[in-house]
């Protein structure tokens, strides 16, 4: 998260700044946010669950839910390198609002 937080605040201060940059490590630090908070929450979920057994049916979900948002954030890293557009879903939204 500390990387686009880094890019996302100096490109906003540069005085010929790129729009599109500061969006894409803009969209990439909320994305990655979200990602952490969901994770916790996921987490603090399976660990109180665990406590009766049942949450450890769930721990495979808890790592689909990261190897899931990695390959997702690594195909939208990969897209950006490549020059084309790309938005999260529901992210890209969340931060024009």
């Amino acid at each position: 998260m500390v990387i686009p937080l880094i890019i996302w605040l100096l490109e906003r201060n540069k005085s010929n700044k790129s729009t599109q940059v500061e969006f894409h490590a803009k969209q990439a630090f909320f994305y990655q946010l979200a990602v952490y908070l969901i994770g916790a929450v996921l987490g603090i979920f399976i660990g109180l669950l665990s406590i009766i057994l049942i949450g450890l049916l769930f721990i495979p979900v808890l790592i689909l839910f990261g190897m899931a948002a990695l390959i997702y954030g690594a195909y939208g890293g990969i897209r950006v390198g490549q020059g084309e557009d790309f938005r999260y879903i529901y992210v890209a939204d969340f931060i024009e609002a």
